[in-house]
């Protein structure tokens, strides 16, 4: 299954590249030195030295092709390769691809801040199956998930040169596919170069012809199927069914913010693991989402409550969800889309799972 996820995954991105175009090219790179949280008091593992992360980026600057360059104020696109040294016996290294993408945040002069949100996946080449001490209780697969969050300052020359300096978040998980899996979490800190010839003056918001036409509350269904596991020893996968109805409405054409309500049907064994008195097989939530809209792609980050907490583990979970939209039916006015989903409790995964639907606006 895990494999399926990769390549489902990359089909994606392949899919949502080949619908974008007219960027400028350029080059990044970085070091980033930090030291892994222990989130969770059942790590076995100590941590005493610190972690480093090398990486090296091609930029794609957008240049107001679209519309939606203009409205996220002129983005930078990312593609990097990461090596991750967790320097430590038994969590070993890990290698990463990680599409990434900057939002400016605040300029001055020849100063600019920057938020980056990546989504990629990884190669560890340590796990717990393969670790001959089993200390590393953090992380059950070889491939994995990898989400980065993090804030960058940078100064640019005349010449496209920048020096740049920041903090980042990055965590891997393999979404409890494969136990165990507490997910390994490294903060850290970072500097570096790169090179971008380009960057496209700032248009005002106020200056921009809106692409939304008609009213812009809307509707839509989504469907959901994910896997995970319930238990470090027995091995076993089990399914995760979902369906969930919310409202939306546009607060830009690159922006908009859904209301939602959804149900998880869970597997039983999950559910006898959890809370043995009230055990049942459904879930019942309410959520917030912001969906940020980048072309036929999407990225959306979700806060929700579990309105039952009878056989729910955890009172609020979030998510994030990678969309892509394939198609638009203008005789209905109806939008669908697949794509792929982490929900989470803070630091540690739930399950991750495909998600498709469709809007109606």
């Amino acid at each position: 299954m895990p494999r399926f996820v990769l390549i489902f995954y990359l089909l994606l991105l392949t899919m949502a590249g080949a619908t974008q175009r007219n960027y400028e090219w350029g080059l990044g790179s970085s070091l980033a030195v930090g030291y892994v949280i222990k989130h969770s008091p059942k790590f076995a593992f100590d941590i005493i030295r610190p972690s480093y992360i090398i990486s090296a980026e091609i930029l794609l600057q957008t240049t107001g092709s679209q519309h939606w360059h203009h409205r996220n104020h002129h983005p930078i696109v990312s593609i990097a390769y990461q090596q991750v040294g967790y320097n430590h016996r038994s969590l070993g290294t890990a290698h990463s691809v990680l599409p990434s993408m900057y939002w400016p945040v605040f300029r001055m002069s020849g100063l600019r801040l920057s938020y980056q949100l990546g989504i990629g996946v990884g190669y560890f080449k340590k796990y717990f199956d393969n670790d001959p001490e089993k200390l590393n209780n953090a992380i059950g697969s070889r491939v994995n998930l990898i989400a980065l969050n993090g804030l960058q300052i940078h100064s640019r020359n005349n010449q496209g040169l920048s020096g740049l300096a920041g903090i980042q978040l990055l965590h891997g998980s393999n979404g409890n596919v494969r136990r165990p899996n507490r997910g390994l979490n490294l903060p850290a800190v970072y500097f570096g170069l790169r090179y971008l010839p380009t960057t496209p003056d700032r248009v005002p918001v106020h200056h921009i012809n809106s692409a939304l036409t008609g009213s812009p509350y809307g509707l839509g269904i989504e469907f959901t199927h994910g896997w995970n596991q319930v238990d470090d020893a027995v091995r076993i996968t089990h399914p995760v069914y979902g369906v969930g109805i919310y409202a939306f409405r546009y607060l830009t054409d690159a922006n908009r913010v859904r209301l939602g309500f959804e149900m998880d049907h869970l597997h039983a064994e999950y559910m006898k693991r959890e809370w043995t008195d009230r055990a049942s097989p459904y879930r019942y939530m309410t959520y917030l989402e912001d969906e940020i809209l980048i072309g036929n792609l999407s990225v959306g980050l979700c806060l929700g409550l579990n309105v039952h907490r009878g056989y729910a583990p955890f009172r609020f979970y979030n998510r994030l969800t990678l969309r892509y939209y394939i198609r638009q039916w203008h005789q209905y006015d109806l939008n669908g889309y697949f794509g792929l989903t982490l929900k989470s409790h803070l630091a540690e995964a739930e399950y991750l799972a495909i998600r498709f639907g469709a809007t109606w606006h």
